[in-house]
């Protein structure tokens, strides 16, 4: 079955294939017309009144063909050149010149008869139009009959003769038939190219789309591999540097105690603590990554107090603040229900804020806050004042092929994977995580959460 885009299609086709036939006619048919007209012209004798008469009317009928094509010419024009017809009205216009053709080759007929009993024009035109212009049956069958029925009703006001008059229409009734039986099978045979050329067109184009999504894909893959490389590799270095100095130190503590050295013991043993915290931070992060990036990481989105879990991440780090003096502010309200995945967002708190700490100077100051909400989402921002990010360095921040460690206002080593983690994890709720900053003023993190299941489903979808 052919769809009704498809009919259309096709119907586009047959219009586009009958402009392009009736762009030749008026270069054939004007200067064969003019032709005619010229030689009956000079050549008018003072001859009986029925070759007059059959002459004159020549002339006329050449006439009329030369306007004929002259519309004929104007719709092509108008068509190719400006698109100013739609496509039903040209449709129209061409079946309505089509049939003006086939009438005049009944007038030329009729004209004949004053001189001949043949009504070989009739012929002619019926099977001329029927192989160069593509009709539907139903319309080509009302053009036949048409013609046919002028046919039948002029020729015996040119034609007296009974048997010659009966012959004529019965051959005419014969040459209808036959150009309607060529329109016919025609039609039926180009409408069956067009259908499997639209199926060719529509699997070269399916082909062409595969063919540009994994060239695209494949892209995606060697950029994500390159950058994942370079990542990796970043990792790797952050994560040598606690392990060497735990190695290193723990050398030093079986040294020291083999020598009932205990003077710096404990010093050690911090350093070693705070290293392997650093290390064990690290793996966190790249393991939670690590099962996002894969699928494993399962999205568990349910309704929680996000201002309950803020609070609780806070008070977290109370410890870890209180050492470099920092205070931690909350500008919340009292509740504040989302629709998230508890988690993932507790983990995007603790790094948050966790790198506030690590960029914030001693006696600073960080706040927390709930800083805009609307009817699908609130916007949660964590805010410090130190040191800033500079604008090199503010573009690529949640790039993984940029992600880099850097030290903190107490020489803190950061892990160069938590804000990384964030964006995944944002982007995972269909929120989004920004950043604005200026350097040695400190930065603000954004990002929104919804706060209903639709909104997640809505954005993730």
């Amino acid at each position: 079955m052919t769809s009704t885009l498809d009919k259309n299609r096709i119907n586009r086709k047959v219009l586009q294939e009958n402009l392009k036939r009736f762009f030749y006619i008026p270069f054939i048919a004007i200067p064969i017309s003019l032709g005619h007209i010229l030689f009956f012209y000079f050549s008018l004798t003072e001859s009986d009144g029925s070759e007059l008469i059959w002459r004159w009317g020549i002339m006329y009928i050449h006439t009329l063909i030369i306007i004929l094509s002259l519309f004929i010419g104007l719709l092509v024009y108008l068509r190719r050149k400006h698109q100013v017809l739609p496509d039903n009205i040209t449709a129209g216009l061409i079946n309505i010149f089509i049939l003006l053709i086939i009438l005049v080759g009944v007038a030329i007929t009729i004209f004949d008869q004053l001189v001949t009993p043949a009504i070989t024009p009739y012929l002619v035109i019926c099977t001329t139009v029927a192989v160069v212009f593509l009709i539907h049956p139903i319309k080509a069958l009302f053009m036949y009959v048409t013609s046919y029925c002028f046919f039948f009703f002029l020729l015996p006001f040119t034609q007296s003769d009974p048997d010659i008059l009966l012959s004529n229409r019965v051959n005419g009734l014969t040459f209808i038939g036959i150009g309607f039986l060529i329109s016919l099978i025609l039609w039926r045979n180009n409408w069956s190219d067009f259908q499997q050329k639209i199926v060719i067109e529509e699997q070269n184009k399916a082909l062409e789309r595969n063919n540009i999504e994994l060239k695209a894909q494949q892209a995606q893959l060697l950029e994500l591999n390159a950058t994942k490389d370079k990542f990796f590799s970043i990792i790797a270095h952050d994560l040598r540097s606690p392990f060497n100095a735990i190695m290193g130190l723990s050398d030093l503590l079986v040294e020291q105690v083999k020598q009932k050295d205990y003077s710096s013991i404990e010093q050690y043993a911090g350093i070693i603590r705070r290293s392997s915290q650093k290390a064990v931070n690290l793996l966190m992060n790249l393991m939670e990554w690590s099962r996002s990036q894969t699928g494993r990481m399962e999205f568990n989105p349910k309704r929680f107090d996000l201002i309950e879990s803020i609070l609780e991440t806070i008070a977290l780090f109370d410890e870890v603040a209180s050492k470099k003096g920092i205070v931690i502010l909350d500008k919340l309200p009292p509740k504040a229900t989302v629709f998230a995945d508890l988690a993932m967002i507790n983990t995007v708190l603790r790094n948050l804020i966790s790198n506030a700490i690590k960029f914030t100077r001693q006696e600073g100051e960080i706040t927390v806050a709930v800083v805009a909400k609307n009817e699908h989402e609130l916007t949660v921002s964590v805010t410090d004042n130190g040191t800033g990010i500079g604008k090199n360095r503010l573009e690529k921040l949640f790039q993984i092929d940029a992600s880099q460690s850097t030290l903190g206002t107490a020489n803190e080593h950061g892990t160069g994977l938590g804000l990384i983690l964030c964006k995944e994890f944002v982007e995972m709720h269909g929120g989004m995580i920004w950043v604005e900053s200026e350097e040695l003023k400190g930065s603000s993190f954004y990002f929104t959460l919804p706060l209903k299941k639709e909104s997640v489903i809505e954005k993730t979808a």
